[in-house]
């Protein structure tokens, strides 16, 4: 058992000495503005979204979404917008995406298997309540190589 003093070992952020001057990174968003830009860039359609605000002035704000009737819960589309001029600077749509992109943004649903709907799910389900027959498989398997000991006589 090891004991001590631990308070070295707190991760502390470095106190800046009192000739530098304490600079102001915070800028405001008008987030009026902000939303009415992305009502205008998106429409009536959006339904779950996940806001990403910038961290310092001069980044873009980020906003992934699904539409109200998407294809399946996976279908996110992506936006991108000047919070300064409120200009969209891209707007990627799940439909205007290729077969194989929209494949790897659909990771996650095509395995729980949403993206087929109940039938994909209840296909996931039964594969799933298949698992214990590979163990059982696997260890006759594992049985069988073994080498069989010589009898004796």
């Amino acid at each position: 058992m090891v004991s001590g003093n631990y308070e070295g070992l707190r991760h502390v952020r470095p106190v800046r000495p009192a000739t530098e001057p304490a600079q102001n990174t915070s800028f405001q968003i008008d987030k009026t503005t902000l939303r009415e830009d992305i009502s205008r860039a998106v429409g009536p359609q959006l339904g779950e979204w996940s806001l990403r605000l910038p961290e310092t002035q001069g980044q873009p704000v980020i906003l992934f979404y699904v539409l109200t009737a998407p294809e399946h819960p996976g279908a996110l589309n992506e936006l991108i917008v000047d919070p300064q001029t409120g200009e969209v600077m891209t707007h990627k749509r799940y439909t205007d995406q290729p077969v194989i992109d929209r494949l790897l943004i659909s990771n996650f649903t095509l395995h729980v298997g949403s993206y087929f709907g109940i039938a994909g799910r209840i296909a996931v389900l039964m594969a799933s309540a298949c698992m214990p027959l590979f163990f059982v498989t696997g260890w006759l398997l594992y049985l069988a190589r073994r080498p069989v000991p010589a009898k004796t006589v």
